[in-house]
């Protein structure tokens, strides 16, 4: 299975201020994705305390990693943020996973 790599985070917080400014975004009930064009495939993952416990929020970074780690040719090239909304916390992992994909064809 391959790996989600230390190459394939957005991990500076000056990307996420980047990409929040000037990436381009699509909506779904519980998430939104934000992305901009570029060489190579980099996901971060953003979920607020809002979304529930930590156990809650843990489960929805694990969930979209492991849809990143299957999906990675779905994905666009360059970097891309994944925000989990309010009702995150209630959806299941089949959901979740739904709601990735609606989310990648919108793109």
């Amino acid at each position: 299975m391959p790996r989600f790599t230390k190459n394939e985070k957005v991990l500076k917080t000056s990307d996420f201020k980047n990409l929040y400014k000037s990436g381009k975004k699509v909506f779904s009930k519980n998430f939104f994705v934000v992305w901009k064009n570029g060489a190579a495939r980099k996901v971060g993952l953003t979920v607020s305390s809002r979304v529930g416990n930590s156990v809650a929020r843990n489960r929805i970074k694990r969930v979209v990693r492991e849809f990143f780690r299957s999906n990675k040719e779905k994905f666009p090239l360059g970097q891309c943020i994944v925000t989990a909304k309010d009702g995150a916390g209630l959806l299941t992992n089949e959901e979740i996973k739904k709601e990735m994909e609606f989310l990648l064809k919108k793109i």
